[in-house]
């Protein structure tokens, strides 16, 4: 129907409404001419990690440029290797973007403070208590947290089910753990309920703290080391007793008859190789081995296993470790460098227990690691006192150099002890 043909209303009602839409797109033109979206300028940025997470952040590179095309994450992997002191070498933090560890803050690492501040999308309600305190000092936020790694207890569930002993469950006790670990200890078959792993984990320190002892007199600000009090002692007794009284623990001698291990430098010969062949039924560890990964050793279970938390006698312990995001001060583009942090502090770590708590509750993640590893990793991060793997109260030398001597039976613990709280009086003076 032309407009000719309409009522002389109806035809001036059209022909405004098509001036208007002509007028509407010239405006539109024009506004497009003289306001074209700008397109940024390509930058790369360098990012340092644990090489053992190569294949998980590949794929968060392609998904991280899904959104941000004109930013470039060149991935360089590091690798833990031996140093000339017998130790480990880590990284350098030379990358624009380096993942760092909780009490290993750089003076050389950038300023994060104004950045959080300014981005809303970055919730600090969102992270578990303390992982972002953990990063942060003097009320300077020197990196983003991303996942947390505690202490927990392993346990072989075909073991377990073998001999017909229930598996540990949330609250357990010290003495519970005892019992469990004699019923499956056979010494004389090569079969022990519990595996000492040291030096990859300070399972005796955790004990004394769990059984009532302490090995300083503060735990946030010591002053003096308290090796020789009654309660470290007792513990320690106590401690030892699994090897030389109960003989649910292999002594040095009866680890090396596991076979060699992957782990170097054990002191007393490492369980990993007797946790592989399923002749220790319980070891402690850090969340982040579950399924056998190891930094050095890397080898996998091929057994059924399970994850519990510690066993604490009324005074519950956490022993934990974090990993941050953190921009390096002389990273030439700080902006691109935390848009690429707060993408990954969104992601579903694979290693370590997820900082954000929108994750560590989410059902992707139950999905992810099974109901027993969830409910440990949700159970630990809420209560408990958190102390770190790296502070004096667990990463003390003459305590260390104590329990070796204990272990091999060279020295009763109050004899150890004692020699031990000589040598770490000095360190505080």
């Amino acid at each position: 129907m032309s407009l000719d043909n309409l009522p002389t209303g109806v035809r001036r009602l059209q022909m405004t409404a098509m001036a208007l839409c002509v007028l509407t797109a010239l405006l539109c033109g024009c506004a497009g001419e003289e306001t074209p979206l700008p397109t940024p300028e390509p930058v790369t940025i360098t990012f340092a990690f644990e090489g053992i997470d190569i294949y998980d952040y590949v794929p968060l590179v392609k998904k991280f440029n899904e959104q941000y095309p004109h930013i470039t994450v060149d991935l360089q992997p590091w690798n833990w290797r031996p140093g000339p002191d017998g130790g480990y070498i880590g990284p350098d933090y030379s990358a624009d973007v380096n993942i760092v560890f909780a009490g290993g803050l750089l003076p050389s690492m950038l300023d994060l403070t104004p950045f959080v501040e300014a981005d809303g999308s970055l919730d600090r309600a969102d992270f578990s208590d303390g992982a972002m305190q953990l990063f942060t000092a003097d009320g300077v936020v020197w990196a983003v947290p991303t996942g947390m790694d505690v202490a927990v207890m392993y346990y072989n569930h075909d073991l377990f089910d073998q001999h017909s002993v229930a598996y540990p469950t949330t609250g357990w006790k010290t003495d519970e753990f005892l019992d469990k670990a004699i019923q499956m200890s056979d010494p004389e078959a090569g079969l022990f309920g519990y595996g000492i792993n040291r030096p990859s984990f300070p399972d005796a320190a955790y004990l004394v703290y769990s059984r009532g002892g302490q090995l300083v007199d503060d735990p946030v600000n010591p002053t003096r080391p308290t090796f020789t009090d009654p309660k470290a002692v007792a513990a320690m007794k106590w401690y030892a007793d699994l090897v030389h009284e109960h003989n649910v623990a292999p002594t040095e001698e009866q680890a090396r008859a596991f076979g060699r291990s992957p782990l170097p430098g054990a002191p007393i010969g490492a369980v990993d190789v007797g946790i592989s062949h399923s002749k220790v039924a319980m070891w402690m560890g850090r969340y982040s081995e579950k399924g056998g990964i190891r930094y050095f050793s890397g080898t996998e279970w091929d057994f059924d296993w399970g994850m519990a938390p510690l066993p604490s006698d009324g005074r519950p312990l956490l022993l934990a470790d974090a990993e941050g995001l953190a921009i390096s001060g002389a990273a030439e583009d700080p902006e691109a460098c935390w848009q690429w942090i707060v993408f990954l502090s969104k992601q579903m770590p694979s290693r370590l227990i997820p900082a954000r708590q929108s994750l560590l509750i989410s059902e992707e993640y139950r999905q992810d690691v099974g109901d027993e590893v969830a409910s440990v990793a949700r159970g630990a991060l809420e209560s408990g006192t958190m102390i770190y793997s790296g502070d004096t109260v667990v990463d003390f030398g003459p305590f260390d150099e104590a329990v070796d001597v204990i272990l091999r039976g060279e020295a009763t613990p109050e004899e150890a002890l004692s020699q031990a709280q000589q040598e770490a009086t000095q360190l505080f003076e």
